[in-house]
């Protein structure tokens, strides 16, 4: 659907979520005319082939995501008067209602929702937080093809108070799954809070750095350490082998042999007759 910015439909808009899969529409309708003159109307987010088969005939299954409309009024003062329509609860079901492309909340009186069924309802979160305090609106992320919820979401509360309690309810089980509940972060401490966890791990890889370097240079050191030792003792052994070398004596040929033997004989005939 896309509205011309210079026709101001935006400010005649509303925005209507939660609404169940198997209502009426006739009956739908008549509740929105009790706030003002209603040009136009649309439903969306049906997820099958023939939405519009599907919506007449009422063929959805019950699992299906809840479905939102778009309500265009005559005036903006009617659509600012349709917004008493939050919260309201049309065909057992609480209605989120909010002006087009109006998605602000102080985030001072909102929670974050982490870890939820993927098949979660708007309304089993809102059951288990009205009793934390007026709630504004729920709202589940969802998937835009299939419908399916991420496992993320958001509980708005009308007062800070409805914060606190809601923080109690952290690590609770919702339709079997333990529920992270956190305080919802301003975009500025966001940023700051991204920083921070930037600068963190930049100081740990120096850190881890300098430490892989100190292991390289003690690494260095030891191996410089044994090649000198090694070195050292190829030195000795080499000095070692060459004074065994030269001390050993030389193999005589065979007729130096037989020179030395008659030499030995003749020595010993003249030191006889001496």
């Amino acid at each position: 659907m896309d509205f011309n910015e210079n026709s101001g439909c935006d400010s005649r808009t509303i925005f209507v979520g939660n609404i169940p899969v198997h209502f009426n529409k006739k009956k739908f309708l008549k509740l929105a005319k009790q706030y003002g003159n209603v040009e136009r109307m649309w439903i969306r987010g049906i997820k099958l082939p023939l939405k519009k088969i599907a919506l007449n005939k009422n063929i959805m299954h019950d699992d299906h995501p809840p479905l939102i409309s778009y309500v265009l009024f005559q005036t903006s003062a009617d659509a600012q008067n349709a917004l008493n329509l939050n919260g309201h609860i049309f065909e057992n079901s609480h209605l989120r209602v909010t002006l087009l492309n109006n998605t602000e909340y102080d985030s001072n009186k909102g929670v974050f929702l982490g870890n939820l069924p993927l098949n979660i309802k708007d309304d089993d979160v809102y059951k288990m937080f009205i009793k934390c305090g007026d709630i504004l609106g729920v709202r589940i992320v969802r998937d835009s093809v299939t419908g399916i919820g991420k496992g993320f979401g958001y509980v708005n509360f009308k007062s800070v108070d409805g914060v606190e309690l809601a923080l109690e309810l952290n690590g609770q089980l919702l339709n079997g799954r333990e529920i992270r509940v956190q305080r919802l972060l301003r975009k500025g401490q966001k940023k700051k809070k991204d920083k921070e966890k930037l600068l963190c791990k930049g100081q740990k890889k120096k850190k881890d750095k300098g430490k892989f370097q100190m292991k390289i240079n003690l690494k260095n050191k030891n191996t410089t350490s044994k090649q000198e030792k090694r070195k050292i003792g190829n030195t000795y052994r080499g000095t070692e082998s060459r004074s065994k070398l030269h001390s050993k004596k030389k193999k005589l040929s065979r007729t130096d042999f037989k020179k030395k033997i008659i030499a030995k004989k003749l020595a010993v005939t003249i030191k006889k007759k001496e």
